[in-house]
């Protein structure tokens, strides 16, 4: 299945008429602040990576129903990103998020709101460990 221009252009327009949903900016901020470079630069951009972590730390990423799969994900990503680039603004994160909401079978605002509600990225991984100096005598 293409991703035809007719396609890319009315999702365009469904966003361009959607309002921003309260707290999804500042959740795409979030996430896109993860990474080094965002910081000291003012204009924000999100890498697949991270759009694909969006739907994992949402809950969204999976085989159940009601889920997408990896594969899908980063599909839905490649559709919306300009040609030659390798990440998105948040103009194109709406738009992705559209697409992936049709394919989740879930209204916009349903999936707006998931997403919004995360608050930004949860980082998991192994405990810390603490340093414990022995002396050898």
């Amino acid at each position: 299945m293409s991703f035809s221009s007719a396609r890319r252009k009315s999702v365009s327009e469904f966003v361009k008429k959607r309002p921003n949903y309260p707290g999804l900016e500042d959740t795409f901020r979030a996430f896109c602040e993860t990474k080094a470079g965002n910081k000291s630069s003012g204009f924000v951009e999100m890498d697949g990576k991270t759009f694909a972590k969006v739907f994992k730390d949402c809950g969204l990423m999976g085989n159940k129903k009601g889920q997408l799969s990896v594969i899908s994900i980063d599909i839905n990503f490649s559709k919306c990103k300009p040609k030659g680039e390798r990440k998105i603004v948040y103009k194109d994160f709406l738009e992705a998020v559209h697409i992936c909401a049709t394919e989740m079978g879930l209204a916009y605002e349903e999936l707006c709101e998931k997403i919004a509600s995360s608050k930004g990225p949860k980082f998991e991984g192994t405990k810390g460990s603490t340093f414990v100096a022995s002396s050898i005598d």
